[in-house]
């Protein structure tokens, strides 16, 4: 039996025998359970692993399952894993950028719509950076270089003085780099007859990106009055956007 071994009292049922040739069809190394290899049939229940391989492509093989009431009964089955047919997001996908506004800004005419227009820049101190390039802007005009989901904030910092007004602001989008509607705005008000009140918006909204060319975002602020201002930093957060990329088409 070469260097068989049965571990099993008494013989030939429930053992393991390892590289057993008795039979002449057990030559590799063989997990055999309720087996009759003493009429050279070894009619049991069998694990073969193909000996000398070591290559990970050995195939886990059943010989009886003739008692066993499972819908598995073939020889040498094999699983195969789908492929996907979506993209899969990886490291390289990731990206967040962040833009400020790096001096304050009056409001102009109330009830009037202003883009924010000029003094912005990327984050880019007290250890703040962004990961990816993706998203540039001129003049206020936020364009995107690769398509995707994207989740767009918009943070602004109001100070108002000896008013009784509202003011806030917000997103703009366009599919065609002509035609700009809101996506997403916020107000505070808060009466003070003396002194000034300092107030912070947060508005966020997620953006579809299919067309390079014509999707873009711009921001703005709005009020009710002349007795406002927003405030900017070019060393800390105070008006701010933020783009995340969150994932693919």
């Amino acid at each position: 039996m070469g260097r068989a071994r049965q571990l099993a009292d008494g013989g030939i049922n429930d053992a393991i025998l390892m590289d057993a040739s008795a039979a002449d069809t057990d030559v590799n190394d063989n997990l055999l359970l309720e087996g009759t290899d003493s009429d050279s049939a070894d009619a049991g229940f069998n694990l073969l692993y193909e000996n000398g391989t070591h290559d990970g492509s050995a195939m886990l093989t059943n010989t009886h399952l003739a008692d066993i009431t499972s819908p598995v009964r073939s020889a040498g089955r094999s699983i195969t894993l789908p492929d996907v047919s979506e993209p899969i997001l990886t490291d390289d996908d990731n990206h967040i950028q962040q833009f400020r506004i790096t001096s304050d800004l009056a409001y102009s005419t109330g009830g009037v719509l202003q883009n924010i227009t000029a003094n912005i820049e990327a984050v880019d101190s007290r250890s703040l950076e962004s990961k990816g390039s993706l998203i540039s802007q001129s003049s206020g005009v936020f364009s995107f270089s690769e398509t995707g989901y994207y989740k767009v904030t918009c943070a602004i910092s109001i100070k108002g003085y000896n008013y009784t007004a509202y003011g806030g602001g917000g997103i703009q989008t366009t599919p065609d780099n002509s035609t700009y509607s809101k996506a997403a705005e916020g107000f505070e008000h808060t009466a003070a007859s003396t002194g000034s009140i300092y107030s912070q918006i947060n508005v966020d909204t997620s953006v579809k990106v299919t067309d390079i060319s014509n999707q873009k975002v711009k921001f703005y602020i709005v009020s009710n009055g002349s007795d406002m201002v927003i405030q900017a930093s070019t060393d800390v957060n105070q008006t701010y956007f933020e783009f995340q990329r969150i994932g693919d088409i």
